[in-house]
């Protein structure tokens, strides 16, 4: 991800979406389903993360580039904890949901 403003939707290998709004400074975490493999017709879904669903404080993005795991910077409001790395599995496409 290249830019340094608007809404991007980030979608992983396991299923999940991180909306990433670069103008909030937030990113939100939507629990995905892995899509299904030729031995699993019913894919489970993907692990839980602290605060899914809930937008978090964006505070920098070391990684994120299709073909390569996530790495965000977060600030989870956690006393103190300066920010916290939130890892994706590979990054399968990033959409800009909005100029």
């Amino acid at each position: 991800m290249d830019s340094t403003t608007g809404r991007y939707r980030v979608s992983t290998e396991s299923g999940s979406q991180y909306i990433v709004d670069l103008d909030a400074s937030t990113l939100l975490r939507l629990q995905g389903t892995a899509p299904p493999s030729a031995t699993d017709e019913d894919p489970p879904p993907s692990e839980s993360m602290r605060r899914d669903g809930s937008p978090v404080v964006l505070v920098g993005i070391r990684e994120a580039t299709v073909g390569r795991p996530g790495h965000f910077l977060l600030d989870l409001d956690e006393p103190d904890v300066r920010a916290t790395v939130r890892a994706t599995t590979t990054i399968t496409s990033i959409e800009l949901l909005d100029s």
